[in-house]
């Protein structure tokens, strides 16, 4: 595999992907090689990845078609499979005390509409007074 992948310019783990498409889903294939369907191999191997995580409860044929009627980019497709296969981390919040150490995600704190982000940060003024 080493030397194959070497020939080809490609490393080991790049080729090992491109290998899991090709003795992937045959939908997977099929959509990879129509041009008409957006999905790039980038996109499959996303596919593949949750895949191997969900199990058998990952509708392809559905994120194939999402992948096609909203042209989703595969960054925005990792997102949205985030979401799908590991709910626990979208619903993550964004202002917590774990092990006695108050824990603040400014980045989701910044991206919480006007309303929320007051109450967050009231929050971290109410959980702060409460260590002081």
């Amino acid at each position: 595999m080493k030397v194959a992948a070497g020939r080809c310019g490609l490393g080991v783990r790049q080729a090992e992907r491109l290998l899991g498409i090709a003795h992937g889903p045959a939908a997977l294939r099929e959509a990879v090689l129509d041009p008409r369907s957006r999905l790039s191999t980038s996109h499959a191997i996303a596919l593949i990845q949750a895949m191997a995580v969900a199990g058998e409860s990952f509708d392809l044929g559905y994120w194939i078609a999402s992948i096609r009627i909203h042209g989703l980019s595969v960054a925005a497709l990792r997102s949205e499979l985030k979401r799908a296969v590991n709910p626990e981390s979208a619903t993550e919040p964004a202002v917590r005390v774990r092990q006695g150490t108050l824990s603040v995600d400014l980045r989701r704190v910044r991206r919480l509409p006007d309303a929320l982000r007051l109450a967050a940060v009231q929050r971290i003024r109410d959980l702060a007074d409460a260590c002081l």
